[in-house]
């Protein structure tokens, strides 16, 4: 502007080519659309900008304008710039929650698809349990109904495996070559290490179906090879489904390394609560082998055609512990790693983003449009465009204001209406937090206790008004109940209702004035929108007249027991019909 047109035009010669120079080298806001039309056109766009407001300098100059409308002329445009700067790093963002969010989905399809594994595998459990005896053919025909390549891709069988004892296993070999004209024998796993001396039980594979492509897994040892035994002996003591180490599938034929995932059951009629409970009542595994690419991608929705995954067994991500996907280099690592556990089998996920992926939506359109309509604000008169924008600002500020008393007024009206409400009740309503302060009280629970509502809100816990014999004696027993320790304190009126939403409970209150008063007292649980636990609400009830009907009626039944007992002469009771 001080310059004249030779200043201008260097102005706009320098801006321009800094701009193209950082696109071509993948740098700043145009870098990453410019090899798309639209992005051509963001730059094309951009360049015009600087060329009008080089031309719009010098015009202020020849029309006299004063040196501030180009001072504010070119302050607005560094801001632009800036703010565009700024909305590139928010799209950077965008694209990062993005990235994260389709990880997060896609781990949720892996997740989902081991979940309907075990189902399958609880389903066949529940089968071998209500019949043991299950023959070969019943088992090969309900395997066949569940359509295992179709519905359950990468699993290559189900199967049933059973503990059988050392000097069993004769007679069990005996009675599974009766019950299968195939044929059956129990043998090691291929390459398994010998068998340490001394008695030791087997696990053997009993059942295993489609039978064609897993005859040689039918009769296996799976105990024989540690890691299969290692896996099997985890779900029968913890009572949950496994996975085994990444081994190779006998039944695989060389499609890479596969997992077998347990699911142990136990006799229905036998307690498993205990790690020897469940040993006692094993009656042996569901199992199914499965390839891990294959499984792995089935469990891939269509939002993983964005992403670049990799998949290793394990907290390794060396090539050996490789299970899916190319793998990470030093020229392309990955953008982001994360964990998953599995049945027991942690597996690290390294993630990238594909060519497919959708970057945020780029709007520099917006921006230059924005900085252009600010050079015609200025141009037309920046005066009445400030004068426009105060009025706008104070008709706006007294609409906000008058919207805020209103909804002050709103909300007032809602408050008195509610305590209202809880005035107008002869029960007794306590509101506490969660730590046990009490929040709120209605006019039911001062005339109740003879304390008025200052002495209790925001000063005292529901413990100022219970017997301390009482609080005690209520721990000990929900301690014994709920099989964990429950504190005598507030938590003992609460411990119930966190577990169930509410608990009902004869107490007695401790009036003001000391004296007792016998209540039925139900503590409800009170949650906000997302189902976090904010408080509770205690509502009791008067029953001391409960109590003296109760007491004058047990009292008139003994003296009629004593008149009965010590009369006399003979007693009879009749109806009025003489009955």
């Amino acid at each position: 502007y001080l310059l004249g047109p030779v200043g201008a035009a260097t102005f706009a010669l320098v801006t321009a080519a800094v701009g193209v120079v950082m696109t071509s080298r993948g740098v700043g806001p145009f870098a990453q659309d410019v090899a798309t039309p639209t992005g051509l056109l963001h730059l094309q766009v951009f360049l015009v900008a600087v060329g009008l407001v080089a031309l719009l300098l010098e015009s202020f100059r020849n029309l006299g304008a004063g040196r501030l409308a180009g001072v504010v002329l070119l302050v607005g445009w560094v801001l632009s710039g800036g703010w565009l700067s700024t909305l590139q790093v928010q799209r950077d963002e965008a694209n990062e929650l993005r990235f994260r969010a389709l990880i997060r989905a896609t781990e949720d399809g892996i997740r989902q698809r081991v979940k309907e594994h075990e189902a399958l595998l609880r389903g066949a459990a529940a089968l071998w349990t209500v019949d043991p005896d299950l023959t070969p053919d019943a088992w090969a025909t309900y395997v066949r109904t569940l359509d295992l390549p179709r519905n359950f891709p990468g699993v290559l069988g189900l199967g049933v495996i059973l503990p059988v004892r050392d000097d069993d296993l004769p007679a069990f070999v005996v009675a599974r070559q009766r019950a299968d004209p195939r044929g059956f024998e129990v043998k090691p796993v291929p390459g398994a290490p010998p068998r340490p001396p001394g008695p030791r039980d087997v696990f053997v594979i009993t059942l295993i179906e489609p039978h064609a492509s897993n005859a040689a897994a039918r009769g296996l040892d799976v105990s024989s090879e540690p890691g299969r035994r290692l896996a099997l002996e985890a779900a029968r003591d913890l009572g949950t489904p496994r996975l085994s180490a990444p081994i190779t599938l006998v039944q695989a034929g060389g499609h890479g390394p596969g997992y077998l995932l347990f699911v142990p059951f136990y006799a229905p009629e036998l307690p498993r609560d205990g790690l020897e409970e469940r040993r006692a009542a094993l009656r042996g595994w569901t199992y199914l082998p499965f390839v891990a690419a294959e499984f792995i991608g089935s469990s891939l929705g269509v939002e993983a055609e964005e992403l670049t995954l990799s998949v290793y067994d394990g907290t390794s991500t060396e090539t050996g512990a490789l299970l899916f996907g190319d793998g990470g280099t030093e020229a392309a690592p990955f953008a982001y790693r994360t964990q998953l556990d599995l049945a027991g089998r942690t597996l690290t996920l390294g993630w990238g983003r594909s060519d497919r992926f959708q970057q945020a939506p780029w709007t520099s359109q917006l921006w230059t449009a924005n900085a252009l309509v600010v050079v015609s604000l200025l141009a037309a008169g920046l005066v009445i465009s400030l004068q426009n924008t105060g009025r706008q600002a104070r008709r706006l500020a007294l609409q906000r204001t008058a919207d805020l008393a209103a909804s002050r007024q709103e909300l007032q009206e809602v408050n008195r209406l509610q305590r209202a409400v809880l005035d107008s009740s002869s029960l007794s309503i306590i509101a506490t937090d969660t730590s046990g302060i009490i929040r709120e009280v209605n006019a039911g629970a001062e005339a109740m206790l003879g304390y008025r509502r200052a002495e209790l809100v925001g000063n005292a816990t529901p413990e100022r008004i219970h017997l301390r014999a009482e609080v005690l004696a209520r721990a000990a027993e929900l301690s014994a109940e709920l099989g964990r320790p429950v504190p005598a304190g507030f938590e003992t009126f609460v411990a119930r209702a966190r577990e169930t939403g509410s608990d009902e409970h004869e107490w007695t209150y401790v009036r003001r004035d000391g004296t007792e008063l016998p209540v039925q007292l139900n503590v409800t649980v009170l949650r906000d929108e997302a189902g976090t636990i904010t408080g509770f609400l205690g509502i009791a009830r008067d029953i001391s007249r409960r109590r003296a009907v109760e007491r004058a009626l047990r009292m008139s039944e003994e003296r009629t027991r004593l008149f009965a007992e010590h009369a006399p002469a003979a007693v009879a009771m009749f109806d009025r019909d003489m009955r």
